[in-house]
């Protein structure tokens, strides 16, 4: 029963509901062992798991305490021949009559996933922009040590996250739960509670900085490429070969379009992109913008394949020679730049619970967990390994959005461009209104929609804020590398690591008041 914490919900539920219903009921059976329903004795009850012996002395007749034990002998059984529809279900004639047996509805009411689900949901929400920097991140941490990082930044947050998972099945019964923070409540106390729900609200706030700047630079390369197709006659390119380096002073690679520039801009464009944003954020509810997901995953596909297209055309670009244009490096000292970032891209321990929740198969959360990390990781090697490793020009061209490697006429990073942009400006109104709803509620415990004027000014300071680092500090592997390792210190490390041990001692305490 501790492994799956929505069954022992539905048993508790259940067990109550079962008590009112049958309070009133009588029994006329002539055995001396059998009691009034009044006197009827659940397995489970608020707040304790009893024992056989328990339930013996508690009652006011003498049972036997073999003719219990082999009652819930024969529970056990048929419980482990049930079909998931016919959860906790055990034939009349075999329980004891003066055991109450609930009969769980919830699992019939259908909400429930696979595993293969939720493996791919898992998947899904941790992948994201942090794969556009992946091949800076191997430039900045070497390309051994890097992929070290890679495996052992996804290993220990995939146990941290699994210390939540597990850490929720020990929480008293009674006790709502819906995310991590609510279990450091419970085992921490209030300051715990604060705590995760401020380096929370960081890591979304990271994650609207990393957006806004990612959706300006695509609308300036959008607004470039439609101006240089209105003016010149460059011809779009499919499979070309040719790339740009990011240390580069000219931020363009066509004519001279200077009437234009002054204008359009990476310092103007910020702000034009505030009047396309921002009569998106100030509904009551974002449940319009969770219908776009199913962009998050054709955008991934489609950069994968990206990726693999362009090593194709460029070869395996690789010189242990330290004097080649391709030298690679093995291990470099800007490494925090590559775990900073990884703290965020594997960060999944806000949602974890929300997400394993639906799993039809509640023992496999672990793995199921495990699955999906793996699957991350692999994703992210695999496009970071193949821009890296094949990268035409010196490594340290590498851009910390490597897309902006790619020319304006290669018509496979127009429609990156493109479509990149299109998923992030639905997105980003979801992230803003869960940074609004969590940034009201850890503050000010406001869960209501306090008003459209208030609304409206929280969102002009936040994305004001957004704005001006994008002007002025456009640096998307530094602004992940740096969000992540703040919230990801507190939020990914020390809390779960916190909660684990008194999870333990709670467990050990418990155990002890229930058997001695």
């Amino acid at each position: 029963m501790m492994d799956s914490p929505d069954t022992e919900g539905i048993v508790n539920q259940s067990f109550e509901r079962a008590l009112e219903n049958n309070e009133a009921e009588t029994d006329s059976r002539a055995d001396q062992d059998i009691l009034d329903s009044t006197e009827r004795t659940p397995l489970l009850t608020s707040g304790a798991l009893y024992t056989p012996r328990e339930i013996l002395n508690s009652s006011t007749t003498q049972r036997s305490f073999r003719n219990t034990n082999s009652y819930i002998a024969r529970l056990a059984y048929y419980s482990n021949l049930r079909l998931p529809e016919n959860a906790l279900a055990v034939p009349p004639h075999i329980a004891a009559q003066y055991l109450v047996l609930p009969q769980s509805q919830q699992l019939k009411e259908g909400g429930r996933q696979s595993s293969l689900v939720t493996i791919f949901a898992i998947w899904n929400t941790m992948m994201g922009t942090s794969m556009l920097s992946m091949a800076w991140g191997l430039q900045q941490s070497g390309f051994i040590l890097g992929l070290g990082l890679l495996i052992g930044m996804g290993l220990v947050c995939c146990y941290t996250a699994n210390r939540i998972v597990r850490a929720q099945y020990h929480v008293p019964r009674g006790v709502v739960i819906f995310e991590f923070p609510d279990i450091c409540r419970v085992f921490l106390g209030k300051w715990a509670e604060t705590t995760a729900g401020i380096f929370g609200l960081l890591t979304f706030f990271g994650a609207m900085l990393v957006y806004w700047t990612l959706l300006s630079t695509f609308l300036l390369n959008i607004g470039d490429f439609i101006h240089i197709q209105a003016t010149t006659n460059e011809t779009i390119e499919f499979f070309t070969k040719d790339v740009l380096c990011s240390n580069s002073s000219s931020s363009l690679d066509a004519a001279d379009i200077s009437n234009f520039e002054t204008f359009w801009n990476a310092k103007t464009v910020p702000l034009y992109l505030i009047v396309i944003i921002m009569p998106l954020l100030n509904m009551k509810d974002a449940v319009i913008f969770t219908k776009f997901n199913s962009l998050g995953t054709i955008s991934v596909a489609f950069i994968t394949v990206l990726t693999t297209v362009k090593m194709s055309l460029w070869g395996v670009n690789w010189s242990n020679d330290p004097v080649s244009e391709h030298y690679v490096e093995l291990a470099n000292g800007k490494f925090p730049s590559l775990m900073g970032m990884l703290c965020l891209a594997y960060s999944i321990h806000s949602a974890i619970i929300t997400l394993l929740k639906n799993n039809a198969r509640q023992e496999n959360n672990s793995r199921d967990l495990a699955i999906g990390f793996s699957l991350v990781a692999l994703t992210y090697t695999f496009v970071g390994t193949m821009v890296f490793i094949s990268f035409p020009l010196s490594k340290n061209c590498i851009d910390q959005n490597f897309i902006k490697n790619l020319t304006s006429y290669d018509g496979m990073a127009i429609i990156a461009r493109f479509f990149l942009f299109l998923q992030m400006s639905t997105v980003f109104p979801l992230l803003a209104f869960l940074f609004r709803v969590n940034f009201l509620y850890v503050l000010f415990k406001v869960q209501d929609f306090p008003g459209y004027s208030k609304v409206i000014a929280l969102n002009m300071i936040t994305i004001g804020i957004c704005a001006i680092i994008a002007i002025f500090y456009p640096n998307v592997g530094d602004i992940i590398g740096w969000s992540g390792a703040i919230s990801g210190l507190v939020y990914v490390f020390l809390l779960p690591c916190l909660v684990s041990p008194i999870v333990k001692l709670f467990l050990i305490k418990k155990i002890r008041s229930t058997f001695l």
